[in-house]
């Protein structure tokens, strides 16, 4: 198992998990980018499930994401929230995940 992340990293990846589960909620879809280190491209994947939970493990209560069949503790892993953008910094790729808002889908479907 990887290290945990220093106290002042842990505390920030826990923030930005809390801000984004408030503006988004536990579940939704996503549009899902992984970047590989490295490289300039991003492998993209629509409309993606994305869950924010907690209790993942019996000795902790904290925030952990999981998408793309993976977990991403908030103990383990850099986790930034840029707005509406989650990112997920590992040691060989970056992740980011972004909301689909279903409202405004459904209105522009309206105007077609």
């Amino acid at each position: 198992m990887t290290d945990k992340l220093n106290f002042n990293q842990r505390i920030k990846s826990q923030n930005a998990l809390n801000k984004f589960e408030n503006s988004h909620g536990r579940k939704f879809h996503a549009m899902i980018l992984v970047r590989m280190k490295g490289s300039n491209r991003s492998t993209i994947y629509e409309k993606q499930e994305v869950f924010i939970l907690r209790g993942q493990y019996a000795d902790h209560n904290m925030p952990y994401v999981f998408a793309l069949d993976q977990t991403y503790d908030s103990q383990y892993t850099v986790i930034e929230s840029h707005g509406d953008c989650l990112t997920i910094k590992l040691l060989d790729r970056t992740i980011d995940i972004i909301p689909h808002n279903d409202e405004e889908t459904e209105e522009e479907n309206d105007y077609e």
